[in-house]
C-alpha cells in the first residue's frame, strides 16, 4: 500500500488523471460541506459570516505562501536535486523555517487585529454578524500556518512527480471541515465550523509527511535569509505576490459589494462558484499541476518547439474538458442546484439567486480554466510581471464591472463580473505570450476549440430536450426525480459529445480513451 501512495507518476496524462480523480473526490466532499452548510443555516447569516471569516486566512496564505511557491520552489528545488540532493534539502528546510515563523507572527498579529481588519472587509454587516466573523476569522488564523507546511511538503513531492499522495491533501482538507460542520458544531457552538477548517488545514499537511521523507527529506533548523536560493524565490515571488495581492482584493471586494446586496448574497456567491468550479479544479487546475514540471524542464533544455507543442496540447487538452461542462453547467444549473444545496433552511428564493448565479458563472469557466495554465506558462519561462499586470488589468475590469452589475442583478451580477474579467485576463495572456514566443500553435488550438464547441452545441441541444423528455415520465418535485431528470440528461449529453468528438477525430478523445481502458486493466491486474 504504501509503494502505491509514494509512486511516481511517468506520464503528463496519468499525473493529471490521479489529479483529477482525486480532484472529482475532492470537489463531491466540497458539494457535501456545502449541503451541510445549506441544510442547517441556508444562505443566511452565519453561511455569509463563515465565508467572510475566510477572506484574511486566505488572503495570508495565497500571496505569501503561494507567492514564494507557485513562482519559484519547483523550478529552484528541481535545479538543486539535480545538481546536489544536500543543497536541495538545505533549501527546502531553510525556506520551510522562514515560511512557517513569518506565517506565525503574521497570524498573532492579525489574532488582536481582528475587530478592525475584518470590519474593513464587511462593512455591510449588522454588529452581531460582525461579531461572529470576528470570532471564526481569530480561530482561522492557524489555517495558513498548516497550509504552509502543506504547501512546501506539496512543492516537493510535485518535483519527484509524487502526485498521488499530493492530491489526497484537499480531500482531508475538506474531510476536516465537514467534521467541523457534523460533529464540533454541535459540541462547541458555531466556532466548531471554524475549528473544522483547521482540522482540515492540519490533515492536508499531515498526509504527505511520511512520502516526503521517503524522498530524502530530513527536517533541520537551517534559517538563512541571505541564501542564495532564498534569494532567488524572492526575486520571482515579488512580482507573483503582488499579483495574488491583487487577485485577493478582487476576491475581498467581491466581499464587501455582496455585504451591502441583501442577506445571504456572499452565501449565493460562494456556493455558485463552488459548484462552476467544479470543472476547473477537475480538469483544468489538474493538467496545470501536471504540466508545470515539464513546461519548466522543456525550459531549461531551450526546446522552444516542444515547449510550444506542448503547451498547444495542453490547451487543447482543457478546452476539450471545459467547453462541454460550461454549455452542460449552464442547461441543468436547476436541477445541480436543487440536488447538491436545495434542502433544510435553503429556501426556494436562495435556490433561485444562486441557479441565476451559476448560470453567469458558466459563461467564464473556459477562461478560468485556462489561467491557471497561462500562469505557470510564464513561471517556466521565469517571467513574473506578465501576470501581475494581467492580473490587475482583470482585477481592475472586475471590480468596476462587479459594481455596475450587483445594481442590476445582486450576487448574480457579482458572478457575471468575475467571468468577463477571467476573459480579458485570458486575452491578455495570450497576446503577451504571442508577442514573447512568436508561435503558439494557435491553429491547433483554434482548430480543436471549434470542433469541441460544435460537439458541445449538440451535447447541449440534446440534453436540453431530456430534461423536457424525462419530465414527462417523472415527478421533479422529489429530491430523486430531479436527481434522475439531471442525471439522464447530463449522460445524454456527454454521449453526443463523446460522439462527435470520434466523429470530428479529435485525438483528445483516443488519448483519453486509451487511458482509461489502461489504468482499468492495471487496477484488475492488482
Amino acid at each position: 500500500m504504501f509503494r502505491i501512495l509514494n509512486s511516481q507518476s511517468k506520464t503528463i496524462t496519468s499525473a493529471a488523471f490521479i489529479l483529477a480523480v482525486a480532484a472529482i473526490i475532492s470537489r463531491f466532499l466540497g458539494f457535501a460541506r456545502n449541503s451541510l452548510l445549506a441544510n442547517y443555516f441556508g444562505a443566511g447569516d452565519v453561511v455569509d459570516a463563515y465565508y467572510a471569516s475566510f477572506q484574511i486566512p486566505d488572503f495570508i496564505f495565497n500571496t505569501i505562501v503561494i507567492g514564494a511557491l507557485s513562482a519559484g520552489f519547483i523550478p529552484i528545488f528541481t535545479q538543486y536535486i539535480h545538481k546536489d540532493n544536500d543543497e536541495a534539502w538545505k533549501f527546502a528546510n531553510n525556506l520551510l523555517n522562514i515560511l512557517t515563523i513569518f506565517l506565525g507572527g503574521i497570524s498573532l498579529i492579525l489574532f488582536f487585529a481582528a475587530p478592525w481588519v475584518v470590519r474593513l472587509i464587511v462593512p455591510g454587516f449588522s454588529d452581531e454578524k460582525l461579531e461572529l466573523a470576528i470570532s471564526l476569522s481569530r480561530i482561522m488564523f492557524l489555517q495558513p500556518i498548516f497550509l504552509g507546511l502543506s504547501a512546501v511538503f506539496g512543492g516537493i513531492l510535485q518535483s519527484f512527480k509524487k502526485f498521488f499522495i499530493y492530491s489526497l491533501a484537499p480531500l482531508f482538507y475538506n474531510a476536516g471541515i465537514i467534521f467541523g460542520i457534523i460533529v464540533l458544531t454541535p459540541l462547541f457552538g458555531l466556532s466548531g465550523l471554524a475549528w473544522g477548517v483547521v482540522l482540515g488545514a492540519f490533515l492536508h499537511w499531515i498526509i504527505q509527511v511520511p512520502a516526503t521523507f521517503s524522498s530524502g527529506f530530513r527536517y533541520k533548523f537551517i534559517f538563512d535569509f541571505g541564501s542564495r536560493g532564498i534569494k532567488n524565490i524572492a526575486v520571482l515571488m515579488a512580482p507573483r505576490t503582488l499579483s495574488l495581492i491583487v487577485l485577493q482584493i478582487n476576491f475581498l471586494v467581491v466581499a464587501i459589494i455582496a455585504s451591502t446586496l441583501e442577506e445571504g448574497s456572499l452565501a449565493v456567491f460562494n456556493f455558485a462558484n463552488d459548484i462552476q468550479y467544479l470543472p476547473i479544479g477537475i480538469f483544468a487546475i489538474s493538467l496545470a499541476i501536471a504540466a508545470f514540471p515539464d513546461l519548466s524542464y522543456l525550459k531549461e533544455r531551450e526546446e522552444n518547439g516542444e515547449f510550444i507543442a506542448f503547451f498547444a496540447k495542453i490547451v487543447r487538452k482543457i478546452l476539450f474538458f471545459l467547453i462541454p461542462f460550461s454549455f452542460l453547467i449552464f442547461i441543468l444549473r436547476a436541477q445541480i442546484v436543487r440536488i447538491v444545496l436545495g434542502y433544510g433552511r435553503f429556501d426556494w428564493n436562495d435556490t433561485i439567486a444562486t441557479i441565476d448565479a451559476l448560470a453567469f458563472f458558466a459563461f467564464g469557466i473556459v477562461a478560468q480554466g485556462l489561467v491557471p495554465l497561462l500562469v505557470r506558462v510564464f513561471f517556466a519561462l521565469h517571467n513574473t510581471k506578465i501576470p501581475l499586470v494581467a492580473g490587475a488589468i482583470a482585477v481592475f475590469s472586475n471590480i468596476i464591472l462587479a459594481v455596475f452589475f450587483s445594481g442590476l442583478w445582486g450576487g448574480g451580477g457579482l458572478a457575471l463580473a468575475f467571468s468577463i474579467s477571467a476573459w480579458i485576463e485570458v486575452f491578455i495572456f495570450g497576446i503577451m505570450l504571442k508577442i514573447k514566443l512568436g508561435n503558439i500553435g494557435g491553429k491547433s488550438i483554434l482548430r480543436g476549440a471549434v470542433s469541441f464547441a460544435s460537439a458541445s452545441i449538440c451535447a447541449a441541444v440534446v440534453s436540453y430536450f431530456s430534461l423536457r423528455l424525462v419530465a414527462i415520465f417523472i415527478d421533479t418535485h422529489t429530491v430523486a426525480g430531479i436527481f434522475t431528470q439531471g442525471a439522464a440528461a447530463g449522460v445524454a449529453g456527454l454521449i453526443v459529445y463523446a460522439m462527435f468528438a470520434l466523429l470530428f477525430k479529435c485525438e483528445e478523445m483516443y488519448v483519453i480513451k486509451e487511458l482509461i481502458l489502461n489504468k482499468t486493466i492495471r487496477m484488475l491486474k492488482f
